[in-house]
């Protein structure tokens, strides 16, 4: 319950600070279409960002991991052989741009909904995830860049999975238009 107080602070911040920006004039590129190595899927995911205004914007991404890592013992290999472990995440994010228009500053607000698939059984949790880095967009078609480091806290109740919080890092590579 704490977790899910903390998360939707995090996004009624973001919120709270991105109204002023709607209605302002478009100096960049509107949606992008991009791959994050690291960042919130953890491994990887694709995504896909539209932007409201040149100030906010509304990520939501996908990434399917097969064979989960796992820690190293004498006993167990470093990822599954048997194939029945798998995870599934889904960042939905709000990013704000305070400032700049091409080359700028952002902060990411937004929760990973996951999906863990261990011997035939379905998990369900979420994470709250905050970023800030450089970000690079054009003003018309071509490619853009997203860098910076994030952090995963838990949130969820007994069967969730639990991180209570872990830093990250991710670098975005994608294409505007």
């Amino acid at each position: 319950m704490q977790g899910t107080r903390i998360i939707l602070g995090c996004f009624s911040l973001i919120c709270s600070l991105c109204i002023s920006t709607f209605g302002q004039t478009r100096f960049v590129a509107r949606d992008a279409l991009s791959i994050e190595l690291g960042g919130k899927g953890f491994l990887y995911s694709f995504s896909y960002e539209h932007l409201e205004t040149d100030n906010l914007g509304f990520t939501v991404g996908l990434s399917f991991v097969p064979r989960v890592l796992s820690a190293p013992s004498d006993e167990r290999p470093l990822v599954s052989e048997t194939g029945d472990t798998a995870i599934v995440t889904v960042p939905v994010f709000i990013s704000w741009y305070p400032v700049g228009v091409r080359d700028r500053f952002f902060v990411d607000a937004g929760v990973d909904l996951l999906s863990l698939l261990k011997n035939r059984v379905m998990t369900f949790g979420t994470l709250g995830v905050l970023g800030f880095g450089y970000s690079y967009r054009p003003r018309e078609d071509g490619m853009c860049v997203k860098v910076g480091p994030l952090l995963f806290f838990g949130a969820g109740g007994e069967r969730s999975l639990k991180i209570h919080a872990l830093p990250w890092f991710g670098i975005s590579v994608g294409e505007v238009f």
